[in-house]
């Protein structure tokens, strides 16, 4: 990852500031963008269905019916269109942040709303990935679970206290280099294997989403 994309994370208001002048960003992942785009893909092929009816209308022959018919229509479109947006908005500011000192979660789940929490290596207790469905396994995204010593980060559904990366691709790969990191820090001192890990995996994580 380059100096200047750090540069970017860390100048941004809307993140947490650096905890040492020498933290270094590791990794940055968001959700899986399949996921998006079967979300857009959803959202339009109600209109595509729209679309299919306005055949049958139109085969009415009545002005009034075609010209009801095509305002809901294009008001549907701009309903779909907004909410596509906030759904983008949303998915583009949620970020999981590895550094070389600890883990930050930032969860943007409303325009004005943005939750984010951090832990330091040392609390994480366990470093698990879950891959729950067919589509999970086809596509190569899941769920990266780091369980945490006390209070902090988000709640899994299942019960487990700690941090969750929802959705996001190379579970496993990523589970792995927080493990590695997590090793490094117990040394203090950055692990060149992790960072070279790191670089291989954001090169093909960046296939797969808009970072």
């Amino acid at each position: 990852m380059s100096h200047n994309f750090d540069k970017l994370i860390w100048d941004n208001k809307n993140l947490p500031n650096k905890t040492t002048e020498d933290e270094d960003i590791i990794l940055v992942v968001r959700e899986d963008l399949a996921l998006l785009i079967l979300k857009a893909i959803g959202l339009y092929l109600v209109f595509f269905v729209t679309l299919f009816f306005r055949l049958v209308v139109n085969s009415l022959n009545d002005y009034v019916w075609v010209s009801l018919y095509d305002t809901a229509m294009y008001t549907l479109a701009a309903v779909l269109t907004v909410i596509f947006l906030m759904i983008f908005h949303n998915y583009y500011l949620s970020l999981q942040v590895i550094t070389s000192e600890r883990i930050i979660d930032i969860d943007q789940t409303s325009l004005f709303r943005r939750e984010t929490s951090s832990t330091v290596y040392e609390k994480i207790e366990d470093v698990t990935y879950k891959k729950r469905t067919f589509l999970n396994l086809l596509l190569n995204y899941g769920d990266v679970i780091l369980q945490t010593a006390g209070k902090g980060g988000s709640e899994d559904p299942e019960g487990v206290n700690g941090f969750v990366f929802n959705d996001v691709p190379n579970p496993e790969e990523i589970a792995l280099l927080v493990s590695k990191q997590q090793e490094a820090s117990e040394e203090e001192k950055f692990s060149e294997a992790a960072k070279a890990q790191a670089k291989a995996l954001q090169a093909v994580i960046g296939k797969k989403s808009l970072i």
